[in-house]
This record gives structure tokens, C-alpha cells and sequence, in this order.
């Protein structure tokens, strides 16, 4: 996302099990949101580890490749944070 001409704008961007994987989602998704038509839609999949009874052996956990976990108040609260509804 970042390599794109911030002047182009999309109706949709679709993101699937990436922002796990991020150092700084923040800034991903603030790219997201400034490259977004009005009332476009960011898609996005990741893990919920609300959900998890025992983090110790959900198979979402791994060290080398995900960075961040994130539960549905989180991901609420990163999205907010840039504008998206």
C-alpha cells in the first residue's frame, strides 16, 4: 500500500491474515484509509484471540511470523482511530 501513488484513490481493499504480520499496522492502516474512495470497504482477516481458550495451544500462535494478535475491542479501537466505521 505504501507504494502507491497516494493520489489514486480505491473502492475496495481486500487484506487477508497480513496485519498479524506487521511492525507497524498503525501506519498500514492509516495508509489504507487515505488511499480509500469515500465509502470504500477495507476487508481484512486476522485472528481473534478473544476467542481462545488456551493461547498456549492455538495454532494461530507463531512467534517468527505474527507480530501482533489482536481481540475484537483492539481492532476496533486501530480502525477508529483513522475514521473507518
Amino acid at each position: 500500500l505504501q507504494d502507491l501513488d497516494p493520489s489514486e484513490k480505491y473502492d475496495a481493499i481486500y487484506c487477508r491474515e497480513v496485519i498479524e504480520h506487521l511492525y507497524h499496522p498503525r501506519d498500514f492502516v492509516k495508509c489504507a484509509y487515505n488511499i480509500l474512495n469515500h465509502g470504500g470497504v477495507f476487508y481484512y482477516t486476522t485472528g481473534n484471540y478473544s476467542s481462545v481458550n488456551d493461547f498456549a495451544t492455538w495454532n494461530y500462535v507463531r512467534p517468527v511470523g505474527h507480530i501482533n494478535y489482536f481481540n475484537n475491542k483492539s481492532i476496533e479501537c486501530l480502525f477508529e482511530d483513522f475514521g473507518f466505521r
